[in-house]
């Protein structure tokens, strides 16, 4: 099964496209990932051309 494209959006509008490991699902609104560095949570995800994740930095003692 072949990995699934997605776009991460941050607050300033910077974006990255990632792509999901084999089996695995596009991140879902509350979950966190780590991107530059930095502790993100999932506010919204939207549906463009690919499933596009905003994002919003994450205070880390706010962490899960």
């Amino acid at each position: 099964m072949p990995g699934k494209a997605f776009v991460v959006r941050f607050p300033s509008g910077d974006f990255e496209y990632d792509l999901t490991a084999t089996g695995r699902d596009v991140p879902a609104v509350g979950d966190t990932m780590s991107r530059r560095g930095v502790l993100w949570l999932v506010t919204q995800i939207t549906q463009e051309l690919v499933e596009v994740v905003h994002v919003e930095r994450l205070d880390p003692k706010d962490a899960k």
